[in-house]
């Protein structure tokens, strides 16, 4: 809940460093480098950026707001779900609100 009303923004920015500059991305284009092609004078060489409805964008240059199912499903349930499994929790249960660590059945 809170993560969807925007409380741990801060903490969503994704960082990755490029190994060469953005014009030698020919082949394939990885997300920070599309990131980075957002921003006019991008001259450095480490990227933030977020995923938005949008896509991905540079966090100097949000326009969408944050894609928090991204999230959801790609940082957080997959940790969830190696710690759940112990409990005989799905991550989609905890989400649901049908069951938490502490409730019974």
């Amino acid at each position: 809940k809170d993560l969807r009303a925007g409380k741990f923004d801060d903490l969503l920015v994704y960082k990755k460093s490029l190994r060469k500059p953005l014009d030698k991305y020919t082949k394939i284009t990885p997300v920070h480098v599309k990131a980075a092609r957002k921003l006019k004078d991008f001259s450095g060489k480490v990227v933030y950026y977020v995923y938005t409805t949008e896509g991905v964008e540079p966090v100097e240059k949000i326009t969408g707001s944050y894609d928090y199912e991204h999230y959801l499903k790609k940082q957080i349930k997959p940790l969830a779900d190696a710690i759940l499994v112990f409990f005989d929790m799905q991550f989609e249960d905890v989400l649901s609100g049908q069951k938490t660590l502490f409730s019974k059945g």
